[in-house]
């Protein structure tokens, strides 16, 4: 028994439609193949953007930041990935809506270790460099001052700033063009390392009323 054939009018349209699904067909198999050539997407990384044009000053809130994903290749070093890791930290430039929020923008980044609250960051000049290349950010020492007219003082030393906290350790090469150290001087002690650290606001009067005297260094033990 034959199978019944199609309408004379159903065989013809059949027959003129069949290029264009051959056309269609022939698209969708370029389309498969061309998606299993591709490469796969590059990785991304979530990196802290400027939800606002924030100003220097600033003191960053969760309203400020948001989170966008970079292709890693893209993401500046340093980005930081939590919005969260931001949020109280204090921008030293200006920093325009959409850019990424890195470490450098921040205040805290002016040192190697960021000052506690409630402290000031004082430089000082040691009276033994050796001293003071061996410290290291994030140490602590105790100062001495043995008086203004040498060392030892005539009446001793005494501990100007206990448990001070070392932010940076800064070489000649640290001070600017000519090797002029921070303090302007430009004085021979000037060569030496200079040692900026965070102390109370009144152990910083102490030290800067005797910055003409020698300063020792004590490196407090556990630090």
């Amino acid at each position: 028994m034959t199978s019944p054939r199609l309408p004379l009018a159903l065989r013809v349209l059949a027959w003129r439609v069949r290029p264009a699904v051959l056309a269609l067909g022939l698209v969708a198999a370029c389309a498969l193949a061309a998606r299993a050539a591709a490469p796969p997407p590059a990785p991304t990384v979530p990196v802290v953007v400027a939800d606002d044009d924030l100003s220097a000053g600033d003191v960053l809130t969760a309203e400020d930041l948001r989170t966008v994903r970079l292709p890693r290749s893209a993401a500046p070093t340093g980005a930081v990935p939590h919005a969260d890791s931001l949020v109280g930290e204090a921008l030293a430039v200006d920093v325009p809506r959409g850019l990424v929020v890195l470490p450098a923008h921040l205040t805290r980044s002016r040192f190697a270790t960021a000052a506690p609250d409630g402290t000031v960051a004082v430089p000082v000049h040691l009276a033994d460099a050796a001293v003071a290349a061996l410290l290291r950010p994030g140490d602590r020492v105790d100062l001495v001052s043995g008086g203004l007219d040498g060392w030892p003082g005539e009446d001793g030393p005494a501990v100007l700033a206990a448990s001070a906290l070392v932010l940076e350790v800064l070489t000649e090469d640290d001070a600017g063009d000519g090797g002029v150290g921070l303090l302007g001087s430009g004085t021979a002690a000037d060569t030496d390392p200079l040692v900026v650290v965070a102390v109370p606001a009144e152990d910083g009067h102490r030290i800067a009323a005797a910055a003409g005297g020698s300063l020792g260094a004590v490196l407090v033990q556990g630090s």
